[in-house]
């Protein structure tokens, strides 16, 4: 780790995105013929499309590799003396190890349930604001006695001033927002990664723009790592992350957009996993009110496939959505820096 800090952080960054890569791509095929040896299948819901039914068995938990790149190379080559990078870290380990209970619980239990929706709750509010709570320790000045800034708005032009109670709420709100949103956006074969990617590469350009180098190396390791995963996770996919990966995406995305302070602009970034998890709440809300739902089936995806959409073309056409809001975000992130 040392060495690596008297290197500039352009090499930094492309050393963390070059070594998660190689180790995630050269691992995975012998992960995956573990995986099958020991029958750790995925276990397909009975309420979804049809289509899916061919999915069951695919090896899953392909996250835990995933989040084991991003470890080893961030420790490589971030600075450790930066309490930020620890906190992405944690972020990722806690939600990684709800995930791995989560898709252990599926595979042990033979069925699609795993964890309660109670039980995962809490184990996301624990760890989110436990690192919310060791993020104000650690700057005292910051995030609550500084202003939030509004997107596509000048700082000097308008900005809110939040409390402490009510900041905290509103980190809990992006934690737990995008990590269900990057897990509700993992139905369809690279759906949730390619997207995943495209933030990671936003928050790293915000991030050196801003100054937090080590912050830039770490997403980079999450590029590497993610597009690897990619390579496999393609149609047809060979591996699935499962929730052990997509919870702890969906919070590291997360927990950058707060360091850097992008905490709005964040909703802009993560536009695609927010409208998934808005579909599936639209969808339950409805029925429960109306006895009427609003999509063909939620997540959104599944919407579209149903409409007679390929699996391919919702995943590519998400992508392309995903990539406009990458855009918005960094025209926004351009303005209010």
């Amino acid at each position: 780790m040392f060495y690596s800090l008297f290197m500039p952080t352009t090499i930094r960054i492309a050393c963390a995105g070059l070594s998660s890569a190689l180790l995630a791509w050269l691992v995975y095929p012998f992960y995956i013929a573990q995986l099958k040896k020991l029958s750790l299948g995925q276990n397909v819901r009975d309420d979804g499309p049809l289509s899916h039914l061919t999915k069951q068995g695919t090896p899953t938990m392909g996250g835990l590799l995933l989040l084991l790149a991003i470890l080893i190379s961030s420790l490589l080559w971030c600075d450790l003396t930066k309490i930020g990078v620890w906190l992405v870290l944690y972020v990722l380990c806690g939600l990684g190890a709800i995930g791995f209970t989560d898709d252990l619980k599926k595979i042990t239990k033979n069925n699609s349930t795993g964890l309660s929706a109670k039980q995962k709750l809490i184990g996301q509010l624990l760890i989110a604001g436990s690192a919310l709570l060791l993020y104000q320790a650690n700057w005292p000045s910051m995030p609550y006695s500084s202003s939030l800034s509004l997107p596509f708005i000048a700082p000097d032009s308008l900005s809110l001033n939040l409390s402490m109670p009510v900041y905290f709420i509103l980190g809990l709100i992006i934690i737990l927002g995008t990590s269900n949103g990057v897990n509700l956006s993992d139905g369809l074969d690279g759906l949730a990664i390619g997207p995943v990617i495209i933030s990671a590469t936003v928050l790293m350009t915000a991030a050196i723009g801003l100054g937090f180098t080590d912050l830039a190396v770490l997403c980079g390791a999450m590029i590497g790592a993610s597009v690897s995963f990619l390579w496999f996770n393609c149609h047809p996919a060979q591996i699935f992350m499962g929730d052990t990966g997509s919870l702890p995406l969906g919070g590291a995305l997360a927990m950058l957009a707060i360091l850097l302070r992008l905490e709005l602009i964040s909703a802009i970034l993560h536009g695609l996993f927010l409208a998934e998890a808005l579909s599936v709440m639209l969808q339950v809300g409805s029925f429960k009110l109306r006895k009427k739902r609003i999509f063909k089936m939620a997540p959104l995806h599944h919407h579209f496939e149903l409409s007679g959409w390929p699996e391919t073309k919702v995943v590519i056409r998400f992508w392309i959505l995903a990539g406009l809001c990458g855009l918005l975000a960094a025209m926004s992130f351009s303005v209010v820096c």
